[in-house]
C-alpha cells in the first residue's frame, strides 16, 4: 500500500470539507531559476575554454604565421601548437573537474527541491493537508546519484569537446596552409557552437531531472498516472501535441519516455488525482478506458507500418533513430513522428522495393501486400510533407522502362506515380545506369539527415505523384541524358 492510498479516505473527507475552491492538479515544473543558473555555469566554462584558446594558442598562430600560406610543418609550429594545446586541455580540465560534482550536485538538488515543494502545494491546496514530513529523502536517492552521475560527466564533456575540435581545426589549418585569421574563424564558429550546447544541456538536462524525480515522488506517494502537458507553443514537436491531455501510465511509458525525458522536451506530466480526492470520480484505469477509443495518430501510423515492416523492425529502427541527438532535434524541428521517422530510415534502405512496386501496379489488389503497403505510402507521404523543400538541381541515375523512356521526349510532360528518389551531392550515385536524369526541383525533400546511407548518397525524394516537364534529351557515350522540370 502507498501512503495515499492509506490516507484516501481521510484525504476524500479533507477535500470534501475543505473550504473555499478546490484546486485542480498542476503540472510539476522545471525550476526556470535553475536552470539559468545552470545555464550560466555552463556558459562560464564554455568561455573559459575559448579564453584559454585566445590566451594560449591564437598568439602562436598569429606570431609564426600571420596572414603567410607558406607555413610549413617543418617549421616546428605543428609540434609546438599540439603540446600548447595539450597543457591548456590538462589545465582546464584539472580546474573543470573540481567543481563539476558540486555543480552537478547542486543543480539536481535545487530540482528535487522545486520539484517536491510544488507536489507538497498541489496536495495542500486540494485537501489542506501538509504532505511535507511524507516527502522521504531516500526514495530519491538513487535518481539523485545517478542524474548527478550524468551531469558531472555531461559538465567534463563541454571543455573536452571544444579543445578536441579546436584542436583538429588549428592541425589540419596547419597542414592545408590556412592563414591565421582563417584558423581564427574556424575558432570562432567552434565557439559559438559550444554556447549553444551548453544551452542545450541546461534545458534538456533540467526537464529530465524533472521529470525523473516527478514520477518516482508521485508513484512513492501513490499516484500512478499523469495527463501529458505541453508547454503549448509553435515548438512543441507534432508527436507530442497529440499526447496533450491523454492519461498515461507511470509504468508504461510512450515510446520515446515520459514528459521531459525526450531530448529537448519541456512537456509535463500533471498528476492524476480525482479518484484520490473525489469518490465518485473515474480511476486512472476507467479514465484511459475512456480515450482508448481515439486511436492517437502514432498509434494509427505504427498499425499503417506493419506489413511494410514487422514489430521488431518497427522497434529496432526506432531504438536506433531515438538514440541518435542529432536526427531528434532535426525531428522535433519538422514535427516528425516516430513512425514518419522510421519510414524514411526504411525507406532509404532497403524499403523501397515493395512500396514503389506497389505504387508502379506490379503489387495488386490481389496481393495480400497490396493494401498493406498503401497504408505505409501514406506515412512516408506524411513525413515528406514536413520537410523543407530542397530547391536546385538534382541528379537520379536509373533504368527506365522501354514505354516510360517514350514519353520522355523534349515537350512531354510526364508523371510518376511512385516516390522518386535523386541526389544533391558532387557525384552520380549508382552511375552504372543507363538512363541520367537531370531534375530542376522546387519540392524534393533533403532525408539525408536520417538516411540509412547518411552523407553517400546524399538523398532527396519526391513526393507522389509527382508531374515533371522533359527539357531537353541527348545521348552522350551510350547515356541518355534527360532534363526534368518539376512541376
Amino acid at each position: 500500500m502507498t501512503i495515499l492510498s492509506n490516507l484516501k479516505p481521510l484525504i476524500q473527507q479533507a477535500h470534501k470539507t475543505k473550504l473555499g475552491r478546490k484546486a485542480k492538479p498542476q503540472p510539476i515544473f522545471v525550476s526556470k531559476k535553475t536552470e539559468v543558473e545552470y545555464y550560466k555555469a555552463l556558459l562560464s566554462i564554455s568561455h573559459l575554454c575559448q579564453k584559454g584558446v585566445k590566451d594560449d594558442i591564437e598568439p602562436m598562430l598569429a606570431f609564426n604565421m600571420g596572414d603567410s600560406i607558406e607555413i610549413h610543418i617543418g617549421d616546428g609550429i605543428f609540434s609546438s601548437v599540439k603540446n600548447a594545446l595539450g597543457n591548456l586541455k590538462q589545465k582546464i580540465s584539472n580546474s573543470i573537474d573540481l567543481i563539476a560534482s558540486q555543480l552537478a550536485t547542486q543543480i539536481v538538488l535545487k530540482q528535487k527541491k522545486a520539484s517536491d515543494k510544488q507536489i507538497v502545494e498541489m496536495l495542500q491546496k486540494s485537501t489542506g493537508l501538509d504532505f511535507t514530513g511524507l516527502m522521504r529523502d531516500e526514495d530519491l536517492q538513487d535518481a539523485v546519484d545517478s542524474a548527478i552521475a550524468a551531469n558531472v560527466s555531461l559538465i567534463q564533456s563541454i571543455p573536452k569537446q571544444y579543445l578536441d575540435k579546436v584542436e583538429a581545426a588549428v592541425l589540419d589549418g596547419i597542414q592545408t596552409g590556412k592563414r591565421s585569421d582563417e584558423i581564427k574563424k574556424s575558432i570562432l564558429e567552434i565557439g559559438h557552437s559550444t554556447d549553444s550546447r551548453a544551452k542545450l544541456i541546461a534545458v534538456d538536462q533540467l526537464g529530465k531531472i524533472n521529470g525523473r524525480l516527478a514520477q518516482i515522488r508521485q508513484q512513492k506517494l501513490g499516484i500512478t498516472h499523469y495527463t501529458w502537458s505541453t508547454s503549448h507553443d509553435e515548438r512543441v514537436r507534432h508527436s507530442h501535441r497529440l499526447r496533450d491531455g491523454l492519461i498515461f501510465a507511470w509504468n508504461d511509458p510512450p515510446s520515446d519516455g515520459h514528459p521531459g525525458i525526450p531530448i529537448r522536451c519541456r512537456c509535463v506530466p500533471i498528476p492524476y488525482t480525482a479518484h484520490l480526492f473525489d469518490k465518485d470520480a473515474k480511476t486512472p484505469e476507467q479514465a484511459m478506458a475512456a480515450q482508448k477509443g481515439i486511436k492517437t495518430l502514432i498509434e494509427q501510423q505504427n498499425d499503417d507500418l506493419l506489413g511494410w515492416l514487422n514489430k521488431n523492425q518497427i522497434s529496432k529502427i526506432a531504438n536506433s533513430l531515438m538514440s541518435d541527438k542529432n536526427i531528434q532535434v532535426l525531428a522535433e524541428e519538422y514535427n516528425l513522428t516516430l513512425p514518419e521517422q522510421v519510414a524514411l530510415r526504411h525507406y532509404t534502405g532497403n524499403g523501397y522495393g515493395n512500396l514503389n512496386s506497389m505504387l508502379n501496379g506490379l503489387i495488386n489488389e490481389g496481393d495480400p501486400l497490396y493494401f498493406e503497403l498503401v497504408a505505409a505510402s501514406k506515412v512516408l507521404s506524411s513525413a515528406l510533407d514536413r520537410l523543407p523543400n530542397h530547391i536546385g538541381v538534382v541528379v537520379r541515375r536509373t533504368r527506365l522502362p522501354t514505354e516510360l523512356l517514350a514519353k520522355h521526349e523534349i515537350g512531354d510532360t510526364v508523371e510518376y506515380n511512385a516516390f522518386t528518389s535523386a541526389t544533391y551531392g558532387d557525384g552520380d550515385v549508382f552511375d552504372f545506369y543507363p538512363h541520367r536524369l537531370v531534375i530542376h526541383s522546387k519540392t524534393a525533400k533533403n532525408v539525408n539527415f536520417i538516411s540509412e546511407y547518411k552523407d553517400e548518397e546524399y538523398e532527396v525524394i519526391f513526393n507522389r505523384p509527382k508531374k515533371f516537364r522533359v527539357l531537353d534529351r541527348t545521348l552522350i557515350d551510350d547515356v541518355i541524358h534527360i532534363e526534368l522540370e518539376e512541376l
